[in-house]
């Protein structure tokens, strides 16, 4: 992942937050690189997150596996995408679910 897989989850978050109800979740299709033999190629992940009431816990369900930045990302989204809304992000527990083929999943 790199610099515009951290823009899109920041606009996932703060979309789901607009309308924070039952089923607050956002699904988009994000473009990244994978790592093969044979040099890069163009990627897509599958990046949901919801937004429901809670105590403000971030959590991060990758297949597969992902590095740190990855994880600092969603976070800082979260972070983000409350001041942009004036939520308390605190209030709210927040579900990332991404999804790729590629053997691993990195990048802020």
């Amino acid at each position: 992942m790199n610099k515009k897989i951290s823009t899109f989850l920041v606009f996932l978050v703060f979309f789901s937050m607009l309308g924070i109800s039952a089923d607050s979740s956002v699904t988009i299709r994000a473009p990244a690189v994978s790592k093969t033999s044979t040099g890069y190629i163009g990627a897509v992940l599958s990046i949901t997150v919801s937004a429901l009431p809670g105590d403000g816990h971030i959590y991060v369900d990758t297949w597969p596996l992902t590095e740190l930045d990855t994880q600092a990302s969603a976070r800082l989204a979260v972070e983000v995408a409350g001041r942009m809304t004036g939520k308390d992000v605190t209030k709210y527990n927040f579900y990332y679910i991404i999804r790729s083929d590629s053997p691993v999943i990195g990048g802020p």
